[in-house]
């Protein structure tokens, strides 16, 4: 029984530790908060996206992600809300877009983390 426990621990292990170090894409801006009312905004722009990611992570009480992608000069603002901790997949609207600003804005409690990422 205790060597079953033992080996599903470390098959836990294991595959949160992969999960960590599969991330798409690259980090393109990262912003920590901490305390009661903790806030975190991160912003990024990235040139040429395929795909863009918010990662959120901590005691995430609601998140706001605006992604913003230009083709010459119009612009398609849309705005996203997450009310928890995960990592999400945000379109690149329209495609083929020049280049996209990603702003996340989170709020919660204890230590939040907001982390943008794209795939180019």
């Amino acid at each position: 029984m205790r060597r079953a426990l033992g080996a599903a621990a470390i098959a836990v292990v294991l595959s949160s530790s992969v999960t960590a170090a599969t991330l798409p894409g690259k980090r393109i801006a990262i912003a920590r908060g901490s305390g009661q009312f903790a806030i975190a905004v991160a912003h990024g722009q990235v040139n040429t996206p395929k795909a863009l990611y918010a990662k959120l992570s901590g005691k995430v009480g609601d998140a706001t992600v605006l992604v913003d992608c230009l083709v010459g000069t119009e612009s398609t603002p849309i705005t996203y809300h997450r009310p928890r901790a995960a990592l999400f997949r945000f379109p690149v609207k329209p495609a083929g877009a020049e280049i996209c600003h990603v702003t996340a804005t989170v709020s919660g409690r204890g230590k939040i983390v907001a982390e943008l990422r794209a795939v180019r």
